[in-house]
């Protein structure tokens, strides 16, 4: 017989939270090699794109180098057409180029000449390249140029032509032109443009004396780079491989390149901050993609992106689907969600699947297309992508407005999803709750809470263990609160409140604004969720505090943290995911994204650390059989166990408990060579189960919060052993941290 014992917190010293252990920030690749994607139904073809800091580039249409412009309404471009190359007084290149390209190189291949476009981190480098020597004469590449951009018109002469935006800013810079033959020998051009087209030519005197081939580069030092500064990140969504000792994790980054187009890059890592590959990327300007949300399915294993699509003045949702050992860029599956290709379906979020069962996801949005928005979903399959749209609210009647859908990141085996979003009435916000089953029905909807101004919820758990953050305003006094519910829900939809706690509030006045940002479940230890919320103070621009709290079984606070040390960048956009299932010896860890202002390095990806005590065996006595849970004892945690083994089947025992150690001979008392190791606070018998192991639970308190030193000590019945029959095992130091 197993028992559960929660010591007399009297006894015990309680302490605050303390800060977990944080590993620096890593940040992520600023270039994006050239790649393509599927055709959006509704929209159009993707093409050919490739990006790096500051600029994104296309490659399907001649070349169209688009640099990114602070506060710019639409992107922009400088797009470059070769019209032909005069070689010896003949025009070439009027037939259609073969397009390849690799993650770095794109090349247009035509019968006499290849022309060249190589992605930098400082932009794109140009150049010509022909194979054989023309007959005698110049040589003169032509290049048709269309832009809204400004240069003035050169004749020609030796230099990089600068383009100007309506404010008089260089934003586009083509660099000054080179000539090089295979021996090396290079020759500055002279370039010249009129308005309309760039011509560089090769003297004949050069042409006739060069070995082929020879290499015409406009761009070879500076290349055509944009001024200004890396484009901001607008929203993370992060999720680990759940698998035992796997240290990946998909993390999707949202860029905006302008106010109309949001772009989205995901990438695979490691889990300590390493980027292995980009698997998705949709940068096109044929649409804007943004408000992403990443899941798992373990069964795949496979990454799910959900994402909020806006072209043509129509905003739809689309999903996409991408195997875990799949390393191509865009390798996966598009999927339109909804109806009528998803027409006015906003804010997605996705839930998968944990286990071997693990075959599909659920994916929520709000659909806005009729006179009230009204939560759904749609279930996709990896067997079968199948799936019809359903509303959430089931036959509950409906009082206004919903908002904000969540779902908890993955259901546990065949375990149904919980679904959450808040519904307005006329005085207060109501978060109701939805249990979605893997066949697509609708279990039970429940209101959770009622409150004025309920807004931004976040949910997480499995395995009818949940906790809900949300924001609330009180009317009254103007009093913002972040809450943290506790709550149980059977797949019946019978749900047990289990605690509520303030995470954080401000009051009015000083331009406070508090943000709930993201939530995570360990399902390992089944008592912790991981949560960030962040503070901007509008009188000062830029200035934000951001933070990562861990919080236990009740959700009482256990360890709290800045997320980045400086609240001067504007920190936010915060994505959280609990990390697998390390193997024994590995640091249990959340894992974090967040973006700040900074231009030059505007995402970052962190990890924290469970803090861990430095328990173990102590003292010696007449018996070793102590041992231990499978992972440390951190606070907060409910099912933390101590147990004894090798004592016989169904034999009894007892775990005795304190707060000091001890070392008392027991030969007085027939328990020859026998120690006390404990001072006894609290003495717990157990019954061992036919295997001869015995076990005793210790809910480790979260609140109020218990850090500190346990001390216990087993002893069991042994006759014959010594005169009293009974004998006691080493002591065992639990560090609760």
């Amino acid at each position: 017989m197993y028992h559960s014992c929660l010591l007399p917190l009297t006894l015990a010293a309680l302490a605050g939270a303390q800060d977990p252990r944080p590993i620096e920030p890593s940040t992520f690749p600023a270039r994006v090699p050239l790649h393509t994607a599927a055709d959006d139904p509704a929209v159009g073809p993707y093409g050919l794109w490739a990006g790096g800091p500051g600029y994104k580039a296309s490659f399907h249409d001649g070349f169209a180098f688009y640099p990114y412009i602070p506060g710019q309404t639409t992107p922009r471009a400088l797009h470059w057409c070769t019209e032909a190359i005069e070689l010896g007084g003949r025009l070439r290149g009027a037939e259609a180029p073969v397009t390849r390209h690799t993650e770095a190189r794109c090349t247009l291949e035509r019968a006499e000449f290849t022309e060249i476009y190589d992605v930098r981190d400082d932009g794109v480098e140009q150049s010509f390249v022909i194979d054989q020597r023309p007959a005698a004469g110049d040589i003169v590449v032509v290049g048709r140029i269309a832009t809204p951009f400004v240069a003035t018109p050169v004749p020609e002469q030796v230099g990089a032509l600068a383009f100007h935006d309506e404010h008089g800013r260089v934003v586009v810079t083509y660099g000054a032109a080179v000539a090089i033959d295979a021996r090396g020998e290079r020759l500055d051009l002279a370039t010249s443009f009129d308005g309309e087209r760039i011509r560089l030519r090769v003297p004949a005197q050069f042409v006739a004396r060069a070995r082929f081939p020879l290499t015409i580069d406009p761009l070879s030092a500076v290349t055509i780079v944009s001024l200004n500064s890396a484009q901001p990140v607008r929203g993370t969504s992060i999720v680990a491989t759940s698998a035992v000792g796997d240290h990946t994790c998909f993390v999707a980054v949202v860029r905006e390149f302008a106010a109309t187009d949001y772009d989205i890059i995901a990438y695979r890592m490691s889990d300590t901050g390493g980027v292995l590959n980009t698997l998705f990327a949709d940068i096109t300007t044929n649409w804007s993609s943004s408000d992403v949300d990443v899941a798992e399915l373990a069964s795949g294993p496979d990454w799910f992106i959900a994402m909020e699509r806006s072209a043509q003045g129509v905003v739809s949702a689309r999903g996409y689907w991408h195997r875990q050992g799949d390393m191509v860029l865009n390798g996966g599956r598009l999927i339109a969600v909804g109806t009528n290709l998803g027409r006015d379906c906003r804010h997605p979020r996705v839930g998968g699947r944990l286990g071997s069962s693990g075959y599909s996801v659920l994916f929520v949005y709000n659909d806005e297309s009729g006179a009230m928005p009204n939560p759904h979903a749609m279930r996709f399959s990896t067997l079968s992508f199948e799936g019809a749209p359903f509303a959430l609210r089931g036959t509950a009647p409906r009082i206004g407005d919903s908002h904000d859908p969540c779902i908890n990141e993955a259901a546990g085996g065949v375990d149904a999803w919980r679904v959450a979003w808040v519904e307005d009435g006329a005085t207060s916000s109501t978060l109701r709750v939805a249990v979605v089953t893997d066949q697509s029905t609708i279990a039970a909807v429940r209101p959770l809470a009622t409150l004025a101004n309920l807004r931004a919820p976040r949910l997480a758990g499995t395995a009818t263990r949940y906790l809900a953050t949300y924001l609330a305003t009180d009317p009254a006094s103007g009093q913002t609160q972040l809450t943290a519910r506790r709550f149980d829900m059977t797949s019946t939809g019978t749900a047990t409140s289990v605690g509520d706690h303030a995470i954080t509030s401000i009051t009015p006045g000083f331009g406070l604004l508090l943000f709930n940002g993201d939530l995570s479940y360990d399902v390992m230890t089944q008592s912790h969720w991981a949560l960030t919320y962040h503070r901007r103070t509008t009188l000062i621009p830029g200035s934000t505090s951001a933070f990562a709290v861990r919080v236990g079984s009740t959700g009482g606070v256990v360890e709290a943290a800045s997320i980045h040390p400086s609240t001067s960048e504007g920190v936010g956009n915060t994505s959280v995911a609990w990390n697998g299932y390390p193997r024994s010896g590995e640091a249990t860890k959340f894992l974090l994204t967040f973006s700040t202002t900074t231009p030059s390095q505007p995402a970052y990806f962190r990890t924290f650390e469970y803090a861990v005590g430095n328990g173990g065996v102590y003292g010696a006595s007449c018996a070793n059989n102590t041992y231990a849970d499978g992972h440390p004892p951190y606070a907060g945690s409910e099912f933390y166990y101590a147990g004894v083994h090798g004592i016989g089947a169904n034999n009894s025992a007892v775990a005795f408990l304190g707060f000091t150690p001890a070392d008392v001979p027991l030969d007085l008392i027939g328990m020859n060579g026998c120690r006390l190791l404990v001072n006894s606070a609290l003495s717990v018998p157990v019954t061992a189960d036919p295997s001869g192991f015995a076990r005793v639970y210790l809910p480790l308190a979260d609140d109020p919060l218990f850090l500190g030193t346990l001390y216990l000590q087993w002893a069991w019945l042994a006759p014959g052993a010594n005169a009293l029959g009974l004998v006691s095992g080493v002591g065992a130091r639990i560090e609760v941290r």
